[in-house]
């Protein structure tokens, strides 16, 4: 779509509020033109709509799997051991998926990148990447050799 030749005319009109949020939205992206500012808006809003789906149903997926995780801990069929047991495992259940999640919205980026680069530049798409990575990053501590980093620094905090 970027390197097409732009020359069908669209009118349309909008609200002052709409060309304002425009205007700052083009003058914080550094884009020349208003025009141009509104194509890559809509590319952006292109591929949120290809993109959420795919969010929606990772969301809805990893938040069914903390669910399930909550409700053996909450079951009254349960014994206390069962339920004991449920709450013990429950943060490393909880951290994979929320891990999972972002891992996977992380692929979904990816997948979408192409555009997004076209539509606001190399460098927003860099800085989107090393936003994830570094979430994913301080996810570590749902994983089991985080978990025990974070145990340790609990028991022998630092004298400062």
């Amino acid at each position: 779509m970027a390197d097409e030749l732009k020359d069908q005319r669209v009118v349309t009109m909008m609200s002052p509020s709409d060309l304002k949020a425009i205007d700052d939205w083009m003058f914080a992206h550094r884009i020349r033109s208003r025009g141009e500012a509104i194509r890559r808006l809509c590319y952006l809003g292109l591929i949120a709509d290809q993109a959420f789906p795919a969010l929606l149903r990772l969301a809805n997926e990893k938040g069914g799997e903390i669910t399930s995780a909550l409700d053996e801990i909450t079951d009254p069929e349960n014994d206390d051991a069962k339920r004991m047991s449920a709450l013990a495992s429950f943060p490393r259940k909880a951290g994979d998926a929320v891990l999972d999640l972002i891992k996977d919205i992380s692929s979904v980026v990816v997948a979408i990148s192409p555009l997004h680069r076209s539509t606001l530049g190399t460098e927003e798409s860099i800085k989107m990447h090393e936003t994830i990575r570094n979430t994913i990053g301080k996810l570590d501590i749902f994983t089991p050799d985080g978990t025990k980093k974070l145990v340790k620094l609990l028991r022998n905090p630092k004298k400062t």
